[in-house]
């Protein structure tokens, strides 16, 4: 069962019991008259979304500006202060009495999902933004409920990584590197789009995160092969594993057949040392660090990450696309958000060894 909190001065006079029976079909919601007691209650239990009022008390009525507004400082200060807490997810639906663009631009700017402007039949004048604000309502509801749980799940993810990044040894330069993009692939994923980018300008805000997650990759590379230190055309992983090196003068790698059946060290013909992609060093980690065998290489990172990083025409357009005028492919943008997950699942794989 959805589980929902209404954070507003105004409970006692019927707003909990309004909620209840015309939102959500009867079931109880829990309701405080003060973000005070509402951090009580987040601290103890699991939301799938909060009603969050604006003024609380006469002195907020008094006051001019937004960011005097008790429930302003709760969105900024508590529910989206930091990308860690638990709560940060959690959608949010500012509800109202205030139709105030600004006041509500300013909420919408701080986090805030959606809104709600309360009205009370005695004020009301126009019956038909009555009926759309409404409307609105009812369907934005369940809206942000799906929501959150799609954004549930990435955030879960992301702080899973960084729990691995605190109990490993990455240095603090590249955790604070995977925590940015963390944030960044977040952003652009539940990047609020007008449909006029998507149709107009043909931003796809679910491959840019994509590619900004695959891009941690990097980071994890240089850990794995101790990059920082040892630059060069030799690659070594930290456990010892040589998979490019130099002996007696010659030229040896792995790489070549890093992807087949029966990996095994080759010489590099003349001078021209190996330069090895970004898919052919994660999956040296692969083989000799996690001891994965070709088809497991294959079924969770090539096929499924790999193939569609390849796919992705922002980064890696194809010679057909390029020559045919034609931009982007549908299997990438109808898979976004699956493949967002997919990749921080790999990165988890990966750091959990």
């Amino acid at each position: 069962m959805v589980r929902v909190l209404l954070v507003d001065d105004e409970v006692r006079s019927g707003w909990k019991e309004v909620c209840e029976r015309v939102l959500f079909q009867g079931n109880p919601i829990d309701a405080t008259v003060s973000p005070v007691e509402a951090r009580g209650l987040l601290a103890l239990n699991d939301y799938d979304l909060i009603l969050l009022d604006m003024r609380f008390g006469e002195k907020d009525h008094s006051a001019s500006k937004t960011s005097e507004y008790a429930g302003y400082r709760f969105l900024e200060q508590f529910l989206r202060s930091s990308f860690t807490s638990p709560i940060f997810s959690v959608p949010v639906m500012l509800f109202t009495a205030s139709n105030k663009i600004w006041h509500i631009n300013a909420m919408m700017d701080r986090g805030a999902d959606d809104y709600y402007i309360k009205e009370h039949p005695n004020v009301a004048r126009d019956l038909e933004f009555s009926r759309q604000n409404f409307d609105r309502l009812k369907k934005s509801i369940p809206e942000l409920i799906n929501l959150g749980i799609r954004r549930r799940r990435i955030h879960d993810l992301s702080l899973k990584i960084l729990r691995h990044c605190d109990r490993g040894s990455l240095s603090g330069n590249i955790k604070e590197r995977i925590e940015q993009k963390l944030k960044l692939g977040y952003a652009n994923l539940f990047s609020s789009m007008r449909s006029y980018q998507r149709q107009v300008l043909g931003s796809d805000s679910e491959v840019l995160a994509f590619i900004i997650y695959w891009s941690i990759l990097e980071e994890l590379s240089h850990w794995f092969y101790n990059r920082c230190k040892h630059w060069g055309d030799a690659w070594t992983l930290r456990n010892g594993t040589k998979l490019q090196y130099q002996a007696g003068g010659v030229w040896y790698t792995k790489f070549n057949t890093i992807k087949s059946d029966f990996p095994r060290d080759e010489v590099i013909a003349g001078d021209k040392v190996k330069n090895v992609s970004l898919s052919e060093q994660i999956c040296g980690v692969l083989r000799y660090n996690l001891s994965w065998n070709e088809n497991r290489c294959r079924k969770e990172f090539l096929d499924p990450l790999n193939n569609y990083r390849n796919k992705c025409d922002y980064i890696h357009s194809s010679s057909t696309e390029i020559c045919s005028g034609h931009f982007g492919r549908g299997d990438t943008t109808s898979k976004g958000y699956d493949k967002c997950v997919q990749i921080l699942e790999f990165i988890n794989v990966l750091l959990g060894q």
